[in-house]
Formats: C-alpha cells, structure tokens, sequence
C-alpha cells in the first residue's frame, strides 16, 4: 500500500460552470454514494439541461471546484429575495472528508465579501449527511431550522463575520 501524500487545499479553485462541464455534473449527480445525500432524487439529462440553462435567466451561479487542476465538484449560488443560499457537492468521493468543501465554501464566501455583500447566506443540507453539517458548521454556519423540503437550513451572517 502506497502513503497518499497530504492535499494542498490552497490549489482549491473555483471557475465558472461551462455546458462542456454538464456531462461531468451529471455523472457525479447520478452517482449513488453522491444522490443519497440529495431528497430529490436521481438527475435526468432533461432536467440537467433545464437547471443549467435556467441559472442565465435566474439570478444563480455554478462554479466547478478544482484541485490540482482538476475538477472535484460543484458549488452554486442562489440569489433570489432574501439571503443567498449556497449549495455544494463532491462528486469525487475519495475527497470527502479531506476539507475540500470547507476551502471551496470558505472561497465563496470571501468572493461574496469582496463583491461588497454583507448579508445573510443560507445552506440547505440533507437531515443524515453528518459530513457536510460539519463542514457548514466547521466555516462558521449555524443550524436554524428543518425546512418544509426535508433540509436542515444553516445560515452564516456575512455583516459580522471575517
């Protein structure tokens, strides 16, 4: 058995989603290990498409996390009225619990701050993944409540944090 050196969690970058990206997103969306932490359940091309393309005629953002320069998983943004919510995936699973979600958060958050947003920021997570419950509470995020779709709602107040 081979060591596996440490990750370099400061080669986490974020880019832009591009529609060269969509097939990658749905194959880590229709994966099992990564559905099972999702309450709507498997991803169609159909309904891949629709949400891609809705995020040019919403208010949204999807950007790709990259490690060493290749992609691990996505993170969007919501816009809508109110606080921003934020939504996150590894959809490379031996990368889960190695801290790459708490860096690619914390990157959204600081882009959030540096395009001068001071508000709340909400983050919706499936009621049995432990694993990323930690990670938005690891960033500073607190519960709030159990949502009408089955998420726990956490939330980070950008106006008094750093």
């Amino acid at each position: 058995m081979f060591a596996s050196s440490p990750l370099d969690l400061s080669k986490v970058m974020l880019i832009p989603v591009k529609e060269t990206d969509l097939p990658l997103l749905l194959a880590w969306r229709q994966n099992p290990i990564v559905m099972a932490h999702f309450v709507d359940g498997f991803e169609s091309w159909e309904r891949h498409l629709t949400w891609f393309y809705g995020l040019r005629r919403e208010i949204k953002e999807s950007f790709l996390i990259i490690l060493d320069q290749r992609p691990v998983g996505e993170v969007h943004l919501n816009f809508e009225p109110g606080p921003i919510a934020v939504g996150i995936y590894i959809g490379d699973v031996t990368l889960w619990g190695k801290g790459v979600g708490s860096r690619a958060i914390e990157g959204v958050l600081a882009m959030l701050r540096e395009r001068g947003y001071r508000g709340g920021v909400t983050a919706g997570v499936h009621p049995r993944n432990r694993r990323s419950q930690r990670m938005f509470e690891k960033v500073g995020f607190q519960f709030r409540t159990l949502k009408e779709d089955g998420y726990f709602e956490y939330s980070k107040d950008l106006s008094t944090s750093l």
